[in-house]
């Protein structure tokens, strides 16, 4: 039986069944018809609490539905009317209202989801139990319709008394209710999405049926048994719909698993990590869903692009993004980690369908962990090359400043020191060396200034190469913007784009080079295009080579159409994600 929850569930509801027939036997062979539609009562609710404990997340409201089922149940055992019968059905009837109210509360996360409802229940608790506990101090059993050889444990037998409690208590038990109701209302305005939906219209009837059953009690049942028994009957038929919402909401919760998890599957091809996360987002109907992949090669939670989020050695799950994130492990089928799905928290009331959506994006996940790993080591060696290309540009600086300071220095002392004797002499020779130490300084400067341009930081990338072109007028034009890009960046087309202008203007006899330089859609591109021979080629020593080379490492490429006769355009791409400025 341990592996038959339906056979357990129908067992149950059946125990339920014969035991109200059987305490109530003595009512119901005058009233057959209202036995059985009692027994019937106890049976499904008993039963439904047993089919809702089969999911650990409704297990303790089907606990106490379970419960409550057996409480009605032995609440009819009043039909005796002798004994200990009497008083076990009066608190009975308390526990059956206090179970039920608080498993429905309970549905379907086994959680006290609000402030209001962490209140309820307790004021429940008093009402309910200790109201019925001062209406049995201060009664007789006769003064409720039973006989007075009852066991019945009066403290204080004063009418007067009675006639209050009963009416504050009858008060209580309606203000309970409508507070019922009202709990019930708000979780029903915050229910929003998916199975849940299905029990709004229970909810409201629960509430309805419990302040119904308040006025009742407030009125003649405590008075006439006939009155009590029927309003009983009234009440427990009232809350067969608590069992069959619940079993109804059980049902289509099972078909959405279905349908979550054959969506999934269909929505996750290709496999990737982007893919994974998307499909996951549109079954969850959670846009702000994440998903982390462990790479187990880097030991690091890597994020859809491949950024790494967390660095782990362990592969422990991160911390959530938000304070009131939910984070979902999901581990391989050999244990190991896997992923991490970071959800709203509200996904929490849903959790058979996160959990359903999971294990079906299980294999995709697993094929996208790879990619993962891929991704993580990409994402390594763009930090890498970005940290040789900060290097870089520090090395050129401190070239820069060495060779101004030190040899430029030099060189212009040793300039004016040649003026001086030149002039003291008048010798032609001296004149001819100063003249062609003007033209080294002259070249001097210019490469200083190839190093790391000055413009190209004051500027910008579009001013540089502006800077550039007006050496040759009428030769080159430049159309670029100016928007500015991470150094790095602007540092890797600069030099790459000169080079390729300068081969234009070496071997292309070109009679017009134009330089372009802006964004297209996700990339920031470059170009260098010439009306010349179209003669270049692809060389691995050559200055396309160099060009290439230098544009990887910020994670672009390289292209190059050269037609014969028709001039050459070669243009480097780096992703807009790579180059924006930070």
């Amino acid at each position: 039986m341990r592996g038959h929850p339906a056979l357990k569930a129908v067992l149950t509801g059946l125990l339920a069944g014969l035991l109200a027939y059987a305490f109530g036997h003595p009512y119901w062979t005058g009233h057959q018809f209202s036995g059985v539609l009692v027994a019937l009562e106890c049976a499904v609710t008993a039963g439904a609490g047993m089919v809702l404990r089969t999911s650990s997340a409704s297990a303790s409201s089907g606990d106490l539905i379970t419960l409550a089922g057996f409480a009605w149940a032995l609440n009819w055992s009043s039909g005796w009317d002798a004994g200990w019968f009497p008083l076990i059905a009066d608190f009975a009837q308390a526990s059956f209202f206090l179970l039920l109210s608080v498993g429905v509360l309970l549905y379907p996360t086994g959680q006290l989801q609000t402030r209001a409802e962490r209140l309820w229940v307790p004021a429940a608790v008093v009402v309910l139990g200790g109201g019925e506990l001062v209406f049995t101090l201060l009664s007789r059993p006769e003064w409720i319709g039973y006989r007075p050889d009852v066991v019945w444990p009066t403290f204080l037998a004063d009418r007067a008394a009675f006639d209050v409690a009963k009416n504050v208590i009858a008060v209580a038990y309606v203000v309970l209710a409508a507070g019922f109701a009202g709990v019930l209302i708000l979780r029903a305005r915050r229910t929003t999405r998916g199975p849940q939906r299905v029990i709004i219209p229970a909810l409201v009837g629960v509430a309805a049926m419990g302040v119904v059953a308040a006025l009742v009690e407030l009125d003649a049942a405590v008075n006439d048994t006939q009155t009590a028994v029927l309003a009983g009957i009234l009440q427990g038929t009232a809350t067969l719909i608590i069992p069959f919402a619940l079993l109804g909401v059980g049902v289509y919760r099972q078909w959405l698993v279905a349908q979550v998890a054959h969506r999934l599957v269909r929505l996750t091809r290709p496999a990737s990590v982007a893919q994974v996360r998307a499909a996951l987002r549109t079954v969850l109907e959670d846009p702000t869903l994440d998903l982390l992949l462990w790479a187990p090669g880097p030991q690091r939670w890597v994020d859809a692009e491949g950024r790494v989020r967390v660095p782990s050695l362990t592969g422990a799950p991160p911390r959530p993004s938000g304070d009131d994130r939910w984070l979902v492990p999901v581990t391989s089928a050999s244990g190991r980690p896997l992923a991490v799905v970071d959800a709203h928290p509200t996904q929490r009331l849903h959790e058979p369908l996160v959990r359903a959506a999971i294990i079906a994006g299980t294999p995709a996940l697993e094929t996208a962990q790879l990619q993962a790993v891929v991704q993580a080591q990409l994402e390594q060696t763009r930090v890498a090359q970005a940290a040789t290309l900060v290097a870089e540009a520090r090395a050129r600086r401190q070239m820069e400043r060495d060779l101004h300071d030190g040899v430029q220095t030099g060189l212009s002392a040793l300039a004016m020191q040649l003026a001086a004797a030149q002039a003291i002499s008048g010798d032609d020779a001296l004149q001819t060396c100063r003249d062609l130490l003007d033209t080294v300084l002259g070249d001097l400067r210019m490469f200083v200034r190839g190093i790391n341009p000055a413009v190209l930081e004051s500027d910008g990338l579009g001013g540089a190469l502006r800077a550039v072109a007006e050496r040759f007028p009428g030769l080159v034009d430049v159309e670029a913007d100016d928007v500015r890009y991470r150094p790095q960046v602007e540092q890797a087309l600069f030099f790459t784009l000169n080079e390729a202008l300068a081969n234009a203007v070496r071997h292309a006899g070109a009679s017009r080079i134009v330089v372009r330089v802006g964004a297209e859609s996700a990339w920031l591109t470059g170009s260098v295009s010439d009306d010349g021979s179209g003669t270049a080629q692809w060389s691995p020593t050559g200055g396309l080579a160099g060009i290439r080379d230098r544009i990887e490492l910020v994670g672009g490429l390289v292209e190059l159409d050269s037609t014969p006769r028709s001039g050459t355009r070669v243009c480097v791409r780096v992703p807009l994600e790579m180059a924006a400025a930070q």
